[in-house]
C-alpha cells in the first residue's frame, strides 16, 4: 500500500526521489489501515504546508515542513496524540472550538536538499 501511495505521488509531483524515512522512525512500524486513517483526516481536515523563515543571523533562509489536523472532537486528535506525538492546541474557528494537532517533518520525514 506505501508503495502504490509513494507511486502516486512521485507521478504528480516527481518528488519521492527526495524523501527518505528514517529506519529508526517508529511510525513506519504503525498499521496501514490507521496511516490510511491518518491519511484521510489530513486531506480532509488537515494542512501539510513549508514554512519560511530566516535564520537567526539572517543570512539564509531556513525552512521547516509540518502537518496540522484540525477537529472539533478533542478526544480524538488526543487519541491521534498518543501515536503520532506532536502538540495540540485550540482556537475558535466560525463561533466553534477547534482543537489542532501539529506536529514537525523532523521526526515524520526528512527532506534532502
Amino acid at each position: 500500500m506505501r508503495e502504490r501511495i509513494l507511486e502516486r505521488v512521485d507521478s504528480l509531483f516527481n518528488t519521492t526521489d527526495r524523501l527518505e524515512t528514517s529506519p529508526s522512525n517508529p511510525y513506519s512500524k504503525l498499521p496501514d489501515t490507521f496511516l490510511a486513517y491518518v491519511a484521510g483526516l489530513i486531506d480532509g481536515e488537515g494542512c501539510i504546508f513549508i514554512h519560511s523563515s530566516p535564520n537567526a543571523k539572517g543570512e539564509r533562509r531556513q525552512y521547516d515542513m509540518g502537518v496540522t489536523i484540525s477537529n472539533t472532537s478533542q478526544e480524538l486528535l488526543s487519541h491521534l496524540k498518543l501515536y503520532l506525538d506532536g502538540y495540540t492546541d485550540k482556537t475558535t474557528a466560525h463561533s466553534k472550538q477547534v482543537y489542532c494537532l501539529r506536529f514537525n517533518s523532523e521526526k515524520h520525514v526528512k527532506v534532502k536538499g
